[in-house]
């Protein structure tokens, strides 16, 4: 049974206003970028995790300050932020954010990168082509290095359920007892796991202070994250997917179902593993 951190509310002496008008807005960012931008180191880290039977290989950008003490926080530990991007990109797309926590603040900053979502073969990280190939196959997560999910894993299937919203989308249904249905199965607690691991190599307990911001749908999952995580004391969240009833509900319906009857590939225990991580996930 995973263990839920229940954390108390620290009353601090910092007091923010409840609305800022576009002017203060605007002050805000010019002070902000008034900041003297110091040296910073920028490094890759990529390791591989094992959840639910599986191995994982996971990405994260590591910024900071190159020369100099990393700030403080009023705890009087060592700021730390971790950052997720949101359902449609990778660290790139908060890259900016992490330059100016780094630069102009003097954070450790950790971007994480979905599982999944990085494209290894190439240096730049850059995806090549489109989601659908001219061939009718569509782009596959890279879960492991060296690891493919064929076309015959899948089918390619019509979605109609938001087309008001989105339109018509093309996705890709996984086929039961492939390993991509598995993948897709475990993928939940993969991200849980990495999320943990990321912190934990980057922000030890006794060292550091960690705040969280999670774009868009990563919010959901830094909000997750904050009840695994000691030293975790806070989010700064903007433009940030929230996690509640409704999306426990559509969770339930969505990944439950599929992790109860998700993997036949002769793997001892597995699926039992997918069934309680689709639980833990919701915890």
């Amino acid at each position: 049974m995973v263990k839920i951190i229940q954390k108390k509310p620290q009353k601090r002496g910092l007091s923010l206003p409840k609305k800022m008008n576009r002017k203060a807005v605007v002050a805000t960012n010019n002070a902000v970028f008034a900041i003297r931008p110091r040296a910073k180191s920028r490094k890759e880290d990529i390791f591989r995790i094992s959840s639910l039977g599986l191995d994982w290989d996971i990405g994260a950008m590591v910024y900071g300050p190159k020369k100099g003490a990393i700030t403080r926080g009023a705890d009087g530990k060592k700021a730390g932020f971790f950052l997720l991007h949101g359902g449609n990109s990778d660290y790139k797309a908060v890259e900016p954010l992490a330059q100016v926590l780094a630069e102009r603040f003097g954070y450790k900053v950790v971007s994480m990168t979905f599982p999944g979502r990085l494209y290894f073969p190439a240096k730049n990280r850059n995806w090549p082509g489109d989601t659908i190939n001219e061939d009718g196959t569509a782009r596959m997560p890279i879960w492991k290095r060296g690891e493919v999910i064929t076309p015959d894993q899948y089918k390619l299937v019509r979605e109609y359920s938001l087309a008001d919203r989105y339109g018509v989308r093309t996705l890709a249904r996984a086929k039961p007892g492939t390993l991509f249905h598995a993948r897709m199965a475990a993928w939940p607690v993969a991200f849980d796991d990495a999320m943990i691991e990321a912190c934990r190599r980057h922000f030890p307990q006794d060292d550091y202070s960690v705040y969280a911001h999670g774009h868009s749908t990563g919010g959901a999952f830094t909000a997750i994250l904050s009840q695994r995580l000691p030293n975790m004391v806070g989010h700064t969240e903007v433009e940030t997917a929230p996690i509640g009833l409704a999306t426990e509900l559509n969770l339930i319906e969505t990944l439950y179902p599929l992790c109860q009857v998700g993997l036949s590939i002769g793997q001892k225990g597995l699926k039992r593993g997918i069934k309680y991580g689709a639980m833990r996930f919701l915890q």
